[in-house]
């Protein structure tokens, strides 16, 4: 073998180094392409699924384990649909009138009514509410609520007990 066939053998392998790099090169700007795209997708799924909401209503916050300042509380119990629902009145000392309650039973679901507006705030377990008017069920957990208009009605459904508490306006 001649020193010109030495050179192009060794360009030759040169330039196949450079094919290979930019080969990798190729991948990792497919994987990273691929990345963005998940991504896209995950916004576009979230963009979605708030807008299948019925209402912006359902806020993130701290769970109320206890009320300090009662200056009320009706003993006897408010007992709903046979027994699935139970709850006790009470007023703040500031004067707001609250309920705090428990959903029970396995796979319940239960329509109320309300005569005033109503935030009804999950403090143990989880439920699925559809507001008037809606096709969409959203999902409730601990430290969430959402919020219900002055004369209207809303579906709730649970899986196991549901506790809440419920602010009235």
């Amino acid at each position: 073998m001649g020193a010109s066939e030495t050179i192009d053998a060794k360009i030759a392998m040169e330039d196949a180094k450079i094919a290979t790099a930019d080969a990798k090169i190729a991948t990792a700007d497919a994987k990273i392409a691929m990345e963005d795209a998940k991504i896209a997708m995950e916004d576009a799924n979230i963009a979605i699924d708030r807008r299948a909401r019925p209402s912006p209503s359902t806020l993130a916050m701290s769970v109320t384990s206890s009320f300090t300042s009662v200056k009320s509380l009706t003993t006897k119990a408010n007992v709903y649909f046979d027994g699935k629902c139970v709850s006790h009145a009470f007023v703040t000392a500031t004067g707001e009138e609250k309920t705090a309650g428990v959903v029970l039973g396995a796979n319940t679901e239960l329509t109320f009514g309300t005569s005033r507006a109503e935030r009804m705030e999950c403090v143990a377990g989880k439920c699925e509410y559809r507001l008037a008017n809606s096709t969409a069920w959203v999902g409730v957990s601990p430290g969430e609520s959402f919020e219900i208009a002055k004369d209207s009605k809303f579906d709730i459904r649970v899986e196991r007990e549901f506790h809440y508490v419920c602010h009235y306006a």
